[in-house]
């Protein structure tokens, strides 16, 4: 769960409104919006240089939940048409495929909201959805100019690392890259 949680935190792309003024209150909005499966305002908290690599990873997660289900194979490529993916096409994790891919995406957050819930519903036991939960409290998260990293402390007590980058005024979570 954790290296998952990574990918999607670290991916995420656009704003969450006025709650991004700080590494902590990023944090925060990240974590309630997730809570309440409010995947347009969680997929705005991550950091905008990335957002097509979240929908592509997205993308290859939806495909792998309905490689047995044909039915559920329709229902994604209408998510997939709407949302203007091409289905017949291969999502590619290379950074310069996945832009490509997801070039033609008018509002990604909608499509990833779309995604998390179609993925939600596909999964077993919501096993897609907990890779977004944001489990734990943040502490000492350190600035160092646009770039700030912290400590999330998991219910059972485990603490993984979690990085930010500032960026047009604003916070959102990072892959510290």
């Amino acid at each position: 769960m954790r290296i998952l949680l990574a990918v999607a935190v670290l991916l995420c792309g656009c704003g969450c409104g006025s709650s991004n003024s700080s590494p902590d209150a990023v944090f925060k909005a990240a974590k309630k919006s997730a809570e309440s499966n409010d995947w347009k305002t969680f997929y705005g908290c991550c950091d905008p240089e990335k957002a097509q690599d979240l929908l592509a990873v997205m993308v290859m997660m939806a495909g792998f939940s309905v490689m047995q289900d044909k039915e559920g194979e329709k229902e994604l490529h209408e998510i997939f048409r709407r949302h203007g993916i091409d289905p017949d096409k291969q999502v590619s994790m290379k950074a310069s495929d996945s832009k490509a891919a997801m070039a033609s995406v008018k509002d990604p957050a909608a499509c990833f909201h779309d995604l998390m819930t179609f993925n939600a519903k596909k999964s077993k036991k919501g096993d897609a959805m907990s890779m977004m939960k944001l489990e734990g409290d943040l502490s000492d998260v350190k600035i160092e100019g646009d770039k700030a990293s912290g400590t999330v402390t998991l219910k059972d007590g485990k603490k993984t690392p979690v990085s930010f980058i500032h960026r047009g005024g604003s916070w959102y979570l990072s892959d510290g890259k």
